[in-house]
């Protein structure tokens, strides 16, 4: 990466419309993870997505001493997005699981998780684009983004809501 950031790498080749991963981490209401210290806020800022839809942001734990996420608790931190010149191959979905639990009662799990939108070759890296709320990220790390994965292509590969494919 021109970044010299750590990459989100396959060992063998992946299909579009195939599961990459889960992005995991604390789960922050928007309001309490902006509600932080601007200086924790930050630092957790370089690894953090926005779930919007669901009013969350997820973010893998920072070490204090390094400021860096353990990649192999958390591999989806290490996605990156495309170069300027370059084009996202993944993108991020967030769904509501909902199960019954022991005590009877129905939960709700949110999960956000990255597809690929494309192809990508044995060796080859995940890349999705952060969206507009990782402007100011970009700007202070002096980059500009390639696009995200187009519409079209989301839509195609989205999964069908579980309430749809459960009887």
């Amino acid at each position: 990466s021109t970044l010299q950031e750590p990459g989100l790498f396959t060992s063998m080749a992946i299909p579009a419309g195939a599961f990459v991963c889960i992005y995991t981490g604390t789960f922050f209401l928007s309001e309490e993870f902006d509600g932080l210290p601007r200086t924790q806020r930050d630092q957790l800022s370089r690894y953090a997505t926005e779930v919007e839809q669901h009013g969350v942001t997820i973010a893998p734990p920072v070490a204090a001493t390094t400021c860096k996420v353990d990649f192999t608790l958390h591999p989806a931190a290490a996605a990156n997005e495309p170069s300027a010149s370059g084009e996202a191959n993944a993108f991020t979905q967030a769904s509501v699981v909902e199960v019954v639990a022991s005590d009877g009662e129905l939960h709700a799990y949110l999960a956000a998780c990255i597809f690929t939108c494309r192809a990508v070759a044995a060796g080859g890296e995940s890349l999705w684009n952060y969206g507009e709320g990782y402007a100011d990220q970009r700007k202070g790390a002096g980059y500009d983004a390639g696009p995200g994965c187009p519409d079209e292509l989301i839509d195609e590969k989205s999964l069908p809501s579980m309430r749809n494919r459960v009887g």
